[in-house]
């Protein structure tokens, strides 16, 4: 006997259906978010977090390490705070302790963005539907301060893709 759990067909990865995508806009800075809406358990799940200036003026933002300082939040069906993996938490986590922090300016018409696999970062390995945030501070030091917050945005972890096949070898 053998069971075949077989992956079904995807979509097109890169059109707009594919993804859930959320926005937040003050004084023409706008912080946008982007993820899967669905993915199997176990594959990576890319987070796209993108910050433009389209301001007149400069603008300044905190960087520590690889993840410019972003405040990420995902949260399951029923709002509670999903775990840190053992990375995230030495990444994002109370553990987490910059090496660096330092702030850079962006100019009028500037954009950074970052990628990551966010379950790197969160335990997103039990199927069911997550909520995911991004908060930013933008001027953080000066009288203009200023925080965006991208949410609500859901991800379907579905189950992981398997397969077993039967082994006809005979065993001696």
């Amino acid at each position: 006997m053998w069971l075949v759990a077989q992956e079904k067909p995807r979509e097109d990865s890169q059109s707009p259906a594919h993804f859930a995508e959320a926005t937040d806009t003050k004084n023409d800075i706008e912080l946008a978010i982007k993820v899967p809406r669905s993915t199997p358990a176990g594959e990576p799940i890319s987070l796209q977090i993108s910050l433009a200036n389209g301001g007149k003026e400069d603008v300044t933002y905190g960087v520590s390490d690889y993840f410019c300082d972003f405040k990420i939040s995902v949260v399951d069906a029923d709002g509670k705070a999903v775990s840190y993996t053992r990375f995230g938490k030495a990444c994002l986590g109370e553990e987490h302790q910059a090496f660096r922090y330092f702030y850079c300016p962006m100019p009028p018409g500037g954009k950074h963005t970052v990628e990551m696999n966010l379950g790197l970062f969160f335990d997103l390995t039990i199927p069911g539907k997550y909520r995911i945030g991004v908060a930013k501070e933008i001027n953080p030091i000066e009288k203009n301060k200023v925080t965006l917050e991208a949410k609500g945005i859901q991800v379907v972890v579905g189950t992981p893709n398997v397969r077993v096949t039967k082994n006809d070898k005979k065993q001696e």
